[in-house]
């Protein structure tokens, strides 16, 4: 069930992955070409960007202008692509995050989140961090991150080899 709400959550993020398999192969073969298009006119700094060229009409004959125009076109055309078809990262309220991972348990989390951190992903009490105030050799073997979603899924990983809420001082009833 986990597995399974991560999976959504990335689903979601990247909206050209819920057409179908084969549309979203196709869209992330044409934003991996767009990414090394993008880098090779930024990394091969290509003349035809240099801010000296602007006027190529002025500089040069009429077809290197128009040369100089389709580069500099073809250059945005495939930065835009990139930043359009760029998975968006899922951002959710401490809440939906809790809720998703938690399942059945969601209510008893709630309340341990909301004892030990006032739900915040930022909370900080000396070593220990988030919404769930793990320990600094629990964050080092569960795992932790800044979102909600990430610091709920570590502190599961701890709920579930604990076999409950006995590490946490605050409990849920």
């Amino acid at each position: 069930m986990l597995r399974a709400i991560v999976l959504l959550a990335a689903l979601a993020a990247a909206s050209f992955l819920l057409v179908s398999p084969a549309s979203a192969a196709t869209a992330q073969a044409k934003l991996r070409k767009s990414e090394s298009v993008v880098r090779w006119y930024e990394n091969a700094g290509h003349w035809t960007l240099r801010p000296r060229y602007e006027k190529c009409a002025d500089l040069r004959s009429q077809r290197a202008a128009d040369r100089c125009y389709r580069h500099r076109q073809g250059y945005r055309w495939h930065r835009e692509r990139v930043e359009r078809l760029t998975p968006k990262p899922v951002v959710l309220s401490p809440v939906a995050a809790i809720q998703a991972v938690f399942g059945s348990y969601a209510g008893e989390a709630l309340a341990v989140a909301r004892c030990e951190s006032g739900l915040s992903v930022w909370a900080q009490n000396g070593q220990y961090l988030g919404l769930f105030q793990m320990g600094s050799s629990e964050r080092a073997h569960y795992g932790h991150g800044s979102t909600a979603l990430e610091q709920a899924l570590a502190a599961h990983r701890y709920f579930v080899a604990a076999g409950g809420w006995g590490p946490w001082q605050c409990k849920p009833w």
